[in-house]
């Protein structure tokens, strides 16, 4: 079946410069790289576990056998944090902020793209490049927050609750 008579097929509606084709073809070319990439890591060639990799080979980390492990992505294995935690993140942009959960490792250690601008991202790239790496001891989200009470609507007390937070990365240049 040729390629006009598939589009038929599947009432794919082309404009005029074809732009769904090429779209198409740079997704088979993105998919064949990420099946690639996902033979030499030996997890899925998504950027999660691509930054992991990355991170285990440089700073001798190794990894849990599970890619789901709550809370870190391995230990590190030699020099003064030998035996550690950490939690790898990988982020296309340098964004200040990073989200974590209650789970919470010994270190984090984010591998960062170029600093992200106020700019619109329209017609922009997120590459997977490493410009920055940041390496910072975690603090515990999950203990118990201060018994101050405070009295809701109904004139209850209540201790108050932490049930979440946002890290801000320091603002160190590699």
């Amino acid at each position: 079946m040729k390629a006009s008579e598939r589009e038929l097929e599947m009432g794919a509606d082309m404009d005029d410069n074809g732009d769904l084709r090429r779209l198409a073809e740079l997704l088979s070319f993105r998919n064949a790289n990420e099946r690639k990439i996902a033979k030499i890591i030996g997890r899925p060639g998504e950027l999660g576990p691509v930054g992991e990799f990355i991170a285990a080979r440089i700073f001798d980390i190794e990894l849990e056998s599970s890619a789901n492990n709550p809370g870190y992505d391995g230990r590190f294995r030699n020099g003064p944090l030998a035996g550690k935690t950490v939690d790898v993140k990988f982020r296309p942009k340098w964004e200040s902020m990073l989200d974590i959960g209650k789970h919470v490792p010994d270190y984090y250690l984010v591998l960062a793209g170029p600093k992200s601008t106020a700019e619109s991202s329209k017609e922009s790239s997120r590459s997977w490049t490493v410009d920055y790496v940041f390496l910072f001891e975690a603090e515990p989200v999950d203990r118990p927050a201060p018994q101050k009470a405070r009295q809701d609507r109904d004139g209850d007390q209540r201790p108050k609750k932490r049930v979440g937070k946002r890290a801000n990365l320091p603002y160190q240049r590699r």
